[in-house]
């Protein structure tokens, strides 16, 4: 018998003493956890559906359902096949169509998951619209599971989805949870190659949309292409940036770590887990994207793999580029999803001219506004919702007699964010202002 730490409830009912092992596997690009337990025959028979709740060493590490029960020879065991709640999303099939009129990749994926009964949550919102259909010429879906549409939506979404011990959904950025360091580690092995390496990626848009970008990998002689083909890239910049996100990984060799350690319940895929191995003179810290856990009267240990390339993992990184738009008469707007949506975050700019924005400069979260009436800014561009962003004024003092009709437009220096060009306009000249602590003084710059 198993004399591990464990506890193991099978449609609530107590499994523990007819246990021989336990076994559990999440893979980063599967999306859902899986795994096989083996019980003796004089354990009461399961049946599908019954919820499994599993705790190792006072952890619970699994909440989710029998999905087959296989009854062995020599030795006569059962074995039950288990799944987190992700397999409702498996077992539906869309018999219905259901057709976009362009809704958010957030709204789908909870209409899917509402729809097959299962609770999930979302960690992170990025609002990018899955295309109009009302005219045909978008998305809809039709005889196929509900799982193969929400891993479409994932993608659109920029989303990583996987089941929490409570048997919660969700849907999430790639990191999710805190580091592990110094795991015991029983055995370490490294493989480098360049299979997986391309130096070229094509994304093919909504027609006639499409992007390549090139570069040069050490090692690779000739020419290997990875290529993306979807519905959901509707912009130019969009094409050009998931080629470039794609690059960004492909480009590289291949460099997997492969661990066995002893088992710690409260790893997952997307963690990163710390690793050192004095024979091959390596350490560092690599992504989960791969376990197996496997508790046995030989003992609680887990195999992990780490960093291996995975199609969803660049797609999960790919986070819409948030744009800003200066107008005259309307202030300041923003959007995340390459102006499918817009935005206002004029907010507490004041009324009236200031709305008249001339000109934007904007570098992640720190933005410039130069109005008819002034020189605005916020450092809170993408971090808060809307309503909260704050301005500030930064115009210039101007000297006592000096006209100016409009502050045109406004720059950012690359190299030193801290560093910002205002240019003014007269009845008659220009005027030029240079401060290099982020608009708190300003020097006049002569124009010549």
């Amino acid at each position: 018998m198993l004399n591990l730490e464990f506890d193991v409830r099978v449609g609530g009912m107590d499994y523990n003493a007819h246990i021989i092992s336990i076994n559990r596997n999440h893979s980063i690009c599967d999306g859902m956890g899986t795994g096989e337990i083996d019980l003796n025959i004089n354990a009461p028979p399961p049946d599908i559906y019954d919820t499994v709740v599993i705790e190792e060493l006072g952890t619970k590490v699994f909440t989710g359902y029998v999905t087959n029960v296989k009854r062995g020879q020599m030795p006569v065991e059962y074995v039950i096949e288990i799944a987190d709640p992700v397999i409702k999303l498996a077992d539906y099939w869309t018999d219905t169509v259901y057709s976009s009129t362009g809704e958010t990749a957030e709204y789908w994926i909870g209409f899917f998951c509402d729809l097959v009964g299962i609770d999930y949550i979302f960690d992170v919102a990025y609002n990018r619209i899955v295309p109009d259909n009302s005219r045909g010429d978008g998305i809809e879906w039709q005889y196929t599971s509900a799982l193969n549409v929400v891993r479409e939506l994932l993608i659109v979404g920029g989303f990583y989805m996987w089941a929490d011990p409570d048997g919660l959904v969700h849907f999430s950025d790639i990191n999710t949870g805190p580091n592990f360091n110094d795991p015991e580690i029983l055995s370490f092995r490294r493989e480098q190659n360049l299979d997986p390496t391309r130096n070229r990626t094509i994304v093919f848009g909504d027609y006639p949309i499409a992007e390549e970008v090139t570069t040069t990998v050490p090692g690779l002689a000739h020419e290997k292409t990875a290529v993306v083909a979807s519905p959901y890239v509707e912009t130019e910049d969009y094409a050009l940036d998931l080629a470039n996100k794609m690059l960004e990984v492909f480009a590289q060799p291949q460099d997997i770590k492969y661990l066995e350690i002893i088992g710690m319940p409260s790893l997952r895929v997307g963690q990163r887990l710390s690793y050192q191995d004095s024979w091959i003179d390596i350490e560092g810290r690599g992504l989960v994207v791969q376990y197996s856990s496997n508790m046995t009267n030989d003992g609680y240990t887990m195999d992990v793999t780490l960093d291996e390339f995975s199609p969803y993992i660049w797609g999960y990184s790919l986070k819409g580029r948030t744009l800003y738009a200066g107008t005259h008469g309307d202030g300041v707007w923003r959007t995340f999803d390459y102006g499918l949506l817009w935005e206002d975050i004029t907010n507490n700019l004041p009324s009236g001219v200031a709305y008249n924005v001339r000109g934007i400069a904007a570098v992640k979260s720190d933005v410039w506004a130069a109005t008819q009436g002034g020189v605005y800014y916020t450092p809170d561009g993408e971090l808060v919702p809307a309503a909260g962003i704050t301005w500030s004024d930064k115009t210039p003092l101007l000297p006592s007699g000096t006209l100016v009709s409009d502050w045109t437009d406004v720059q950012m220096q690359p190299s030193n964010l801290q560093t910002v060009y205002v240019l003014a306009h007269g009845d008659v000249n220009k005027y030029l202002y240079k401060s290099i602590d982020n608009g708190v003084l300003w020097n006049y710059v002569e124009i010549y």
